[in-house]
């Protein structure tokens, strides 16, 4: 039932997941066969391993912690647009990215809509879109809005051009690398500094609600939606804007799985 009534573009990734709005466990997730291939895997190997939480970032460390960072900052915004630099296969035991190509990697826009209502299942639905992008688009946004591509990395002095990253392994460098140099460990502290900065806010909201009923903390999120709903998402601002929030899109659904897990 859980890959009924969703669908994307063709030659587009789809990634679901639905949550139990009172146990605030994953329920069920699917993807369809762009993820899967984008992954180099199959569709139900994909949910088998989401299922067990045995899923590799597709980035390096670095970018991934980054990453995970940006998602924390945006949880609670309606619909968020990124681009990255993902690793092709990442989910298939590979050689060391050290000895990988230019070929291996792809830039990747994807989108994802926060806390949709399921309605019909009673629970919420957290739909992501990908779509692989030329190097060309991925350098038109970097200029025009560079904190949607590769989020916070430009907070450590990381404001490498496509041309730049597809020829590079840096990003698949560990922490140790920065720790070695004076300059290394200077863009570290600003780093540190500049996440006091930006998740100031949200310590003291979190502060502020502290002990409040998780329907209290979830009404922003629904009241952002009173028309999605699974219907068509709204119309895209483009990514060349200014705008920090974004798009939707993938084909159906071919795999899924259910399962009960705390919510990453």
């Amino acid at each position: 039932p859980f890959s009924q009534g969703q669908s994307c573009e063709p030659g587009q990734a789809a990634f679901c997941m639905w949550i139990d709005k009172g146990a605030l466990v994953r329920e069920g997730v699917a993807v369809n066969d762009t993820v899967a291939a984008i992954a180099g895997i199959h569709p139900e190997e994909v949910c088998a391993r989401v299922a067990n939480h045995d899923v590799p970032l597709p980035m390096g460390p670095i970018e991934g912690f980054c990453q995970i960072l940006d998602d924390l900052l945006n949880g609670m915004d309606p619909c968020v647009i990124r681009y990255c630099k993902w690793k092709r296969r990442f989910m298939q035991d590979s050689p060391s990215a050290r000895s990988a190509s230019a070929d291996d990697f792809v830039f990747v826009r994807w989108t994802r809509y926060n806390a949709l209502e399921d309605q019909e299942l009673d629970m919420w639905q957290i739909k992501t879109i990908m779509e692989v992008v030329s190097p060309e688009e991925y350098e038109a946004v970097r200029r025009a809005n560079p904190e949607i591509c590769r989020p916070l990395t430009h907070m450590l002095g990381d404001d490498r051009t496509a041309h730049q990253l597809l020829r590079s392994d840096a990003s698949w460098d560990t922490w140790a690398g920065f720790t070695s140099t004076q300059e290394g460990r200077s863009r570290l502290q600003s780093f540190v500094e500049g996440l006091e900065r930006r998740f100031a806010a949200a310590i003291k909201m979190a502060e502020a609600m502290s002990g409040a009923s998780i329907d209290l903390l979830m009404a922003p999120i629904i009241a952002s939606f009173p028309s999605h709903r699974l219907a068509p998402a709204p119309a895209l601002p483009s990514p060349l804007s200014p705008s920090p929030v974004g798009s939707e899109a993938g084909s159906g659904l071919s795999a899924a799985s259910t399962e009960t897990s705390p919510t990453p």
